[in-house]
């Protein structure tokens, strides 16, 4: 995968970024028959996401959007607490729904499990370089959806 510059980094999402996040969730969570349940209304200025909740039929799930890359995955909910690594899952059926939107990337388990070895990083920012060798993330995932400081 190649990644383009500003992808690594946390920024603090415009209003109107967050707001069309959250409605494509509520429209999300109805076409499955879920809801959303929780939301990162304020997310600190490190984090390289933001996230909603969703409960399905099945579970709550987490999902994620890499706001510079329109990247958005899929995480157990809730997650294990004090650790910032996310257990990454598939959801065919919102996976579906957040595709018929046509705004976002949706990736799946096995893509965030790739190693950075594989990925294109040629595009970086040296900061994000750094904050690469310096947090030493092992796969895309992690480096998509980070806490860094």
């Amino acid at each position: 995968m190649r990644l383009t510059c500003g992808i690594t980094t946390g920024h603090s999402p415009a209003h109107s970024e967050r707001a069309d996040f959250r409605a494509h969730c509520f429209t999300a969570a109805r076409m499955i028959g879920g809801n959303v349940v929780n939301f990162d209304d304020d997310p600190p200025y490190y984090q390289s996401f933001i996230y909603e909740v969703i409960s399905t039929p099945s579970g709550s799930v987490k999902i994620l959007l890499n706001l510079a890359g329109q990247c958005l995955a899929f995480a157990k909910y809730p997650h294990v607490e004090f650790t910032v690594l996310h257990e990454f899952i598939d959801h065919d059926r919102l996976a579906d729904a957040f595709k018929v939107l046509g705004t976002y990337r949706v990736l799946t388990p096995s893509d965030l499990l790739t190693p950075l070895s594989a990925c294109d990083l040629n595009e970086l920012a040296l900061i994000e370089l750094k904050d690469i060798r310096y947090w030493k993330p092992t796969c895309l995932g992690e480096l998509l959806f980070n806490y860094w400081d």
